[in-house]
């Protein structure tokens, strides 16, 4: 565990309390409660947890140990199914989710955070992914980014980081967090209007002050001042892109998506060259900020996934130049990420049944790194998986221009790698494993996976002919 400072824990309450009180007062958000959708949800529910835990009733049934595995990710998918079905704002179900993922850190382990870490990311994301694509009117980031940003900054601070710094680097986050949460409720008032980018420079360099302050007053880290201009930068670009994503989405041009990458790229190159990638673990939180703009936080969504990805790497690759892409196996692997990528921007566009959808979706996220993990090696995997990320954030960036506005839900296609590096981390001991199997083994495995994979999609297919069609902006419910 990591005794995080008392004036951190108090500023995180703080901003948790004015974050959630402030909209749930002002929006009459206690008149939309209601609980009349969880029942009718549970079917879309089960469609997507029991595939879960036949998987995982089939890893224990081979040996593996899933007791710190499928705690996690039961809880955050249930929860998650829960807050989303009483009618709760998204970026209200975004901080109790935040709080309860702190609490769990927090009382984990310092040396057994990777696989509980990645748990609960894939039981968020699974049921987030699924929410998205069966119900795109509905589409939104809010209510998994926080905790997104805190579990990828816990586990790579907790593997990369010596002991002396880790209380100091995760309350840097914290404070960064606590921070955002709370400039999105002061500046309301601020945000229109701002031809010349006055109000948005002023309230860029207010969050980066106010990091200042946490890093100086409250952690005393004088030498981790430098962190204040980046997270101030990072706010602001955030703050670039806070109000075009409706014009964006609806025309397709991709004059916003090529803007937006280049500055996130620039944003990606100061953050590693200066603060390596605890600087990519720093600039995620800023995209807090931007309440339901899609474009806006995709920035932060691809530091985030970039920060864990270099977690994986780190745990499961013993090449310590990199990832040798000329390699057979690496090179092939790359090329896989990508083309796997771009069939699913296809798919959202040409499968007009979403629940079909978001199984391929989920099927292909959750089972292409386990294959990987046991019938390749580690650089291949983290081949696929760095191919993946850039072809991700592209394709969200530039996803409506490519396909004319037809379709929505390109958010989901950066979703897609924090899925599958998290099944990756939480599979990794299958590296090892494969490494040490032979090739006739292997092949044994893959023919089983192959045939569950067939039976489960034929019972899939015969549950959803038996419940009728699902036209694309139906409920899942």
């Amino acid at each position: 565990m990591v005794s995080l400072s008392t004036g951190i824990l108090i500023l995180f309450a703080v901003s948790c309390l004015v974050a959630f009180i402030v909209p749930f007062a002002t929006e009459g958000v206690l008149k939309q409660i209601g609980f009349d959708r969880i029942v009718p949800g549970l079917g879309a529910f089960a469609l997507v947890a029991l595939p879960f835990a036949a998987l995982f009733g089939i890893a224990a049934g081979c040996g593996a140990d899933v007791s710190a595995m499928v705690p996690g990710f039961a809880v955050a998918s249930v929860v998650s199914f829960l807050l989303s079905r009483i009618n709760l704002p998204a970026h209200l179900r975004g901080i109790l989710l935040l709080a309860g993922c702190v609490l769990m850190t927090i009382n984990t382990s310092v040396d057994a955070i990777a696989t509980p870490v990645a748990a609960v990311l894939m039981g968020l994301l699974s049921w987030k992914i699924a929410d998205n694509l069966c119900l795109p009117s509905e589409s939104t980031l809010d209510d998994v980014l926080p905790s997104l940003f805190w579990l990828v900054g816990v586990m790579w601070i907790r593997l990369a980081s010596p002991e002396a710094v880790l209380a100091t680097q995760e309350g840097a986050l914290l404070g960064i967090i606590s921070v955002a949460q709370i400039l999105r409720v002061v500046q309301a008032p601020f945000v229109g209007n701002d031809k010349l980018f006055v109000k948005r420079v002023v309230l860029a360099a207010t969050g980066g002050l106010g990091v200042l302050i946490v890093l100086t007053k409250l952690l005393l880290a004088v030498n981790m001042t430098g962190l204040a201009l980046l997270v101030g930068a990072g706010m602001f670009v955030t703050y670039l892109f806070f109000n075009i994503d409706a014009e964006a989405r609806n025309t397709g041009s991709g004059a916003t998506g090529m803007k937006l990458l280049i500055i996130a790229g620039m944003l990606l190159l100061v953050a590693t060259r200066f603060f390596g990638t605890f600087g990519l673990v720093a600039l995620a939180p800023t995209a807090l900020i931007a309440p339901r703009t899609l474009m806006a936080q995709l920035p932060g969504l691809f530091f985030a996934v970039r920060a864990l990805l270099q977690a994986f790497i780190l745990t499961y690759n013993s090449n310590v130049t990199g990832i040798n892409i000329t390699h057979a196996y690496t090179g092939a692997a790359l090329y896989a990420g990508f083309v796997g990528m771009i069939i699913l921007t296809m798919l959202l566009r040409e499968i007009k049944d979403r629940r079909i959808l978001a199984a391929v979706f989920l099927g292909a996220g959750a089972l292409v790194p386990v294959g990987a993990n046991y019938l390749l090696h580690a650089e291949p995997t983290c081949s696929l998986l760095v191919s993946s990320t850039v072809a991700g954030v592209l394709l969200s960036a530039l996803g409506p221009a490519l396909q004319r506005g037809e379709a929505s839900g390109y958010e989901n296609l950066l979703l897609m790698p924090a899925f599958m590096v998290a099944s990756g981390v939480m599979t990794g001991g299958l590296i090892e494993a494969g490494n040490t199997t032979t090739i006739q083994t292997k092949a044994t495995m893959l023919a089983y996976g192959i045939a569950f994979v067939v039976v489960a999609s034929v019972v899939f297919y015969l549950i959803l002919k038996k419940t009728g069609p699902k036209p694309a902006q139906a409920s899942s419910d």
